[in-house]
């Protein structure tokens, strides 16, 4: 049985803290409980059941626990980013989300998609100390719309 703190949660599911808090308070998201004084902790258990549940992935309890462990903290870690990518559409996604989204390489990204006329402009956040070095990322609603618009009815 593992306790997370915040931030590991936070890693876990791809949220922001902030978003688990407001989750919470929707009781969409589980309680942490008291560990000492003032600190909080999920069980890992119950985040992991959360992601179970968001994926529509059922595992049957009298399933052995073995088999719970069959997926291993890399595809949970996955599956959060995933799942985080579809619930949040303030999200903002870099060249290797987009280019996951579209379902094409990055260099081809890079060099075919993002460059066409009436592709979203991207959000250019200074990253860290050095402001001028700019990371580019696009709205997740944006980039979505952007391909949903190609769809023939």
């Amino acid at each position: 049985m593992n306790a997370l703190t915040i931030k590991q949660v936070a890693a876990k599911v791809a949220l922001g803290q902030s978003t688990i808090y407001r989750m919470i308070a929707k009781d969409r998201f589980p309680k942490p409980f008291s560990l000492v004084g003032n600190r909080t902790a999920w069980l890992e258990s119950e985040v992991d059941a959360w992601l179970r549940q968001q994926s529509g992935l059922r595992i049957e309890s009298s399933t052995p626990a073995a088999a719970h462990d069959a997926l291993d903290t890399s595809q949970l870690d996955e599956l959060a980013r995933r799942i985080a990518m579809r619930i949040t559409p303030q999200a903002l996604w870099d060249l290797a989300d987009v280019a996951e989204y579209l379902h094409r390489s990055e260099q081809h990204t890079r060099q075919w998609i993002i460059t066409l006329d009436g592709f979203p402009r991207p959000a250019r956040i200074p990253s860290g100390k050095a402001a001028a070095r700019v990371h580019a990322l696009w709205r997740a609603k944006d980039v979505i719309a952007w391909a949903e618009s190609f769809i023939e009815t």
